[in-house]
């Protein structure tokens, strides 16, 4: 663009630096800034521009009148110039006391009939602009003076053709069989109920596929923790099918906190990991690698050999926990709230569990993150009298959904969410951590990006960063990378003929034998911003 129009309103000032933030931007990327109040413009401004930047403030969820006025003035006359004005990209900076960007409805009405296309987010600052809120006003700037020239530019919140949005007849979610969908009903059905949708939540015991269900977009939302979402992005084991990988999955909202650990028969003669010996007998399931990978990584921790232990194999999680209660093995993971856990903890001797206590032995629990640094340590909270207060695997599971889900129906729902976590709390003992607190928490240390309607939110309750803006974008980057890779292989694995099925050895040594060709880094968390 050559020549950037300002277009603006300020009353206190505000928006007027975040204006003059943006045209210091303008003007670093090599274009010429017209900064103009409304009340000096002219209709003519908008004809002899390349592209437009709007600023205003919000008042009482309107535009300032003084900004209103400029387009009041000449009316109709809008809709005559719209030949002459031609197709333009424009955005929208604004300063807000409280309702975000919801002032600029009407306007941004106007500018979509005079065939104006929004081509970047608005930027927000809530009351006085922040240091990083100028800086989101800079790069805007330099992001419109760098965009190339064309006939015509795709609009990032195009005119709707039904009017008003509308809550779907149904929410659909797929959770974890049992408590994750406990959970999705608990606090579901209320909102449900409230805006006059219907929730359709179902369930499977396998993660694969509620992630593949979203994937192929007949659900709109999951449930996933972090070592299930991560292995599904780098299709790893049971995810390593064509209709299952990576897709462009996005944090929506924190729906629990949950905590695991590894437990023995109360009487049992391990007393702590530090008995685990060669021999030891460990209850597994092979087609679920996250749990092996923690077993392994408990092995790192006290420095036994994998290969020294005696490995059970089971078909599923209630075998492994049952097998260590009928004597078969010494010890499995497990998780305190499950059903099969609660009844092993009425059988008599009860069970133990083996402590993970990562500050009495730091150098352990590196050795446990080394081998899978998915996975966090802490106390139990929750769950079985036995679990709580020993050192046991904590983390926070997310509602998720596909990047491509309508960002209005996400908004909505998080709004709903965050506004009535009150209400909803005490409806399941794990909502007590559905909330914004939690939420952020987590937005500091996931690999996930953020999804739009959840930063509209975020936006809005002021708590949206530079640095959360950054990491979420360079979260997105590596998850395209990964489903660009994994499309890629798999074309490579369709010419010579290899079936792209998670139980196909030669499928799997290609897929892993590509990444590391191609050094694609591992999805991992981070320990903060």
């Amino acid at each position: 663009m050559q020549r950037v129009l300002f277009l603006y309103y300020s009353h206190s000032g505000h928006t007027e630096k975040m204006i003059l933030a943006a045209a210091e931007g303008v003007r670093e990327g090599g274009a010429e800034a017209i900064v103009k109040k409304t009340t000096d413009a002219v209709r003519e401004n908008l004809v002899n521009c390349d592209a437009v930047i709007l600023g205003t403030g919000n008042y009482f969820q309107k535009e300032a009148g003084m900004f209103r006025d400029y387009w009041d003035r000449y009316d109709y006359d809008w809709l005559k110039m719209k030949k002459e004005i031609g197709i333009k990209p424009y955005a929208w900076v604004v300063s807000a006391g409280v309702g975000g960007d919801g002032c600029i409805a009407t306007v941004d009405n106007l500018m979509k009939q005079l065939n104006f296309r929004r081509v970047f987010p608005t930027v927000v600052a809530f009351e006085d602009p922040t240091g990083d809120d100028l800086d989101n006003c800079r790069k805007l700037g330099r992001r419109m003076a760098e965009l190339a020239p064309a006939a015509d530019y795709t609009d990032i919140d195009p005119p709707k053709k039904s009017g008003r949005w509308k809550w779907p007849p149904k929410v659909r979610l797929m959770a974890w069989k049992g408590i994750g969908a406990e959970v999705a009903h608990a606090w579901g059905d209320p909102m449900a109920q409230d805006v006059g949708t219907k929730l359709v939540a179902t369930s499977d015991e396998n993660a694969s596929i509620c992630f593949k269900n979203v994937r192929a977009g007949r659900f709109h939302f999951t449930t996933g923790a972090r070592v299930e979402t991560s292995q599904m992005l780098m299709a790893d084991g049971e995810y390593a099918d064509r209709d299952g990988g990576p897709f462009p999955v996005c944090a929506v909202w924190a729906q629990s906190r949950n905590n695991a650990g590894f437990f023995v028969r109360g009487d049992s003669p391990i007393k702590d990991i530090y008995d685990i010996k060669p021999g030891t007998r460990i209850a597994s399931l092979p087609g679920n690698p996250a749990s092996r990978n923690m077993m392994e990584a408990l092995l790192a921790w006290v420095k036994v050999n994998a290969e020294d232990i005696k490995w059970v194999e089971h078909k599923s999680y209630a075998d492994t926990v049952q097998s260590v209660m009928a004597g078969r093995t010494d010890f499995a993971f497990a998780m305190p709230l499950s059903k099969v856990v609660i009844e092993a903890e009425k059988q008599p001797g009860g069970i133990r569990w083996l402590e993970l206590d990562a500050e009495k032995d730091p150098e352990g629990a590196r050795r446990f993150h080394e081998v899978d640094p998915l996975e966090g340590l802490g106390v139990m909270f929750t769950g079985v009298a036995s679990c709580l207060g020993k050192w046991g695997i904590v983390g926070t599971h997310l509602v998720l959904a596909h990047r491509d889900t309508d960002k209005y129906l996400v908004y909505r729902m998080v709004r709903w969410l965050h506004q009535n976590f009150e209400q909803i709390k005490d409806r399941h003992s794990k909502l007590k951590w559905a909330n914004l607190e939690t939420l952020v928490a987590e937005l500091k240390q996931t690999f996930l990006p953020v999804h739009e309607g959840l930063r509209q939110l975020l936006k809005e309750e002021g708590v949206w960063t530079n640095a959360l803006e950054e990491r979420s974008e360079a979260n997105a980057a590596l998850i395209d990378r990964y489903c660009e890779a994994y499309q890629e292989c798999q074309d490579m694995a369709d010419e010579k003929g290899i079936p792209v099925r998670h139980d196909s050895p030669e499928w799997v040594e290609m897929w892993e034998s590509y990444k590391k060709e191609h050094s694609i880094p591992i999805v991992r968390p981070f320990e903060g911003l």
